[in-house]
């Protein structure tokens, strides 16, 4: 009995020597998970009722399947929208806003296969006039 413990021991003793491997890694930057090629599943263009942000007038919804949002590595991103193409130049300020296309949107949820963006929009001048335009893309 006393030699199968010390030979237990022993074999234990061997195998808690191996070489401790830790890999750690880097998450991926917000430019990174960005630079991608993402599919257009909605925009909400969310009109509110006077200077409200929270009474809702209408909710109008489009986008249609084949569309998509390229954000490309030299700051251009290529689209089609309803059928509509084009390249606009974009710049991810930090990792919660984005400069596309001459508008800043916020960057609600920026993820490896998630992205939705928001544009707020407020005028004051000549009338107060308040929407949204939320974009929800996945990969």
């Amino acid at each position: 009995m006393k030699k199968i413990l010390f030979a237990l021991a022993f074999i234990g003793m061997f195998a808690s020597c191996g070489k401790d491997t830790t890999t750690t890694t880097t998450p991926p930057s917000s430019t990174a998970l960005l630079q991608n090629k993402w599919n257009l599943i909605s925009i909400q263009d969310i009109e509110y009722v006077g200077a409200s942000t929270s009474i809702v007038d209408t909710v109008i919804s489009y986008g249609i399947a084949g569309d998509y949002i390229q954000f490309n590595a030299n700051n251009t991103a290529y689209y089609r929208i309803a059928g509509s193409e084009d390249t606009v130049a974009y710049n991810l300020i930090n990792s919660s806003k984005l400069a596309f296309d001459g508008d800043t949107f916020t960057v609600n949820t920026l993820s490896a296969n998630d992205l939705v963006m928001t544009y707020y929009g407020r005028e004051t001048t000549p009338t107060v006039h308040n929407w949204d335009n939320v974009l929800v893309l996945k990969k």
